[in-house]
C-alpha cells in the first residue's frame, strides 16, 4: 500500500508557496517605526497601522513604509556650478541671490501616521520634494523683505532664523520636529554687487583702525603732556 505521507508533504508545501506568495515579510529596525497601508479596498490608504521594531508579515494588498526616528540632515547644494547656490531668491531692491542650504529634523514618532496620511510618500520623497519646496517658498519670501547687503553680511543670521522658525512652525503639526536650516557658506550674490560691499565693508575697517591711531595717539600726547607738567 502506497504512503500517504509523500503526498501530505506535497500539499503542505503548496501551502506554503500560496501563503508566501500571498505575503511578504518585512523588518523594522531600531532607530525606525513602520507604517502599514492598504492597497486596495473601502480602507484603501487610510487604514494605517503603526509597527514598532520588529518582523512583520504583510499580505499583497498592504504595503509597508518606514520612518527613521533619529535625526536627519540633508543638504541641498548645486555642485555642478560653483558661482551659484542650489536655491534662488531676489533681495528687496530685485537682485538674483542663491544659496546652498543644510537642513536638520527628526520625526515624531507618534505622529507618523498623521505625516503619511498628508504626504502618502515615504519620508526621502517629503524630504527632497514637500520639504524641499517648503524651504524654497520660504527663502523666497523672507529675502523679499531684505538689502542684499543684510542678507549677505550681517543680517544673514537673522534671515536664517526667520526661515527656521517658518518651516518648523508647519511642520510641527505634522510630525517633523525642525532642529534647524542652515546656509553652506555664503549667500551667492552678482559678481559687482558683492564687489561692491566687500569694498564698503573693507573702507569701514580702514575707518574705524584710522579712527582708532588717532585716539591712541591722542591718548599717546595727553599722556605725555601730563607727564611733563
Amino acid at each position: 500500500m502506497r504512503s500517504p505521507i509523500p503526498g501530505i508533504l506535497l500539499l503542505v508545501c503548496i501551502g506554503l508557496i500560496g501563503f508566501f506568495g500571498l505575503h511578504s515579510y518585512e523588518k523594522v529596525e531600531a532607530g525606525y517605526v513602520g507604517i502599514k497601508v492598504n492597497l486596495l479596498g473601502s480602507n484603501k490608504g487610510v487604514d494605517s497601522e503603526v509597527l514598532g521594531v520588529g518582523r512583520y508579515f504583510l499580505t499583497w494588498n498592504e504595503e509597508r513604509y518606514k520612518f527613521p526616528t533619529f535625526q536627519q540632515t540633508v543638504a541641498w547644494t548645486k555642485p555642478s556650478d560653483p558661482n551659484a547656490g542650489a536655491f534662488q531668491f531676489q533681495s528687496r531692491e530685485g537682485l538674483s541671490l542663491s544659496a546652498d542650504i543644510s537642513m536638520s529634523y527628526t520625526v515624531n514618532a507618534a505622529k507618523v501616521s498623521d505625516l503619511f496620511q498628508k504626504y502618502r510618500r515615504g519620508i526621502d520623497e517629503i524630504t527632497q520634494v514637500y520639504l524641499f519646496n517648503l524651504v524654497r517658498d520660504t527663502l523666497v519670501q523672507a529675502a523679499a523683505t531684505r538689502t542684499a547687503e543684510e542678507l549677505y553680511g550681517a543680517g544673514k543670521n537673522a534671515f536664517v532664523s526667520e526661515v527656521t522658525e517658518s518651516v518648523r512652525v508647519k511642520m510641527k503639526p505634522v510630525g517633523i520636529n525642525i532642529a534647524y536650516v542652515a546656509i553652506v557658506g555664503n549667500v551667492w550674490l552678482p559678481t559687482q554687487v558683492k564687489q561692491a560691499i566687500d569694498a564698503k565693508v573693507q573702507a569701514g575697517q580702514l575707518a574705524a583702525q584710522r579712527a582708532t591711531e588717532i585716539a591712541t595717539a591722542k591718548a599717546e600726547a595727553e599722556k605725555a603732556v601730563a607727564a611733563a607738567e
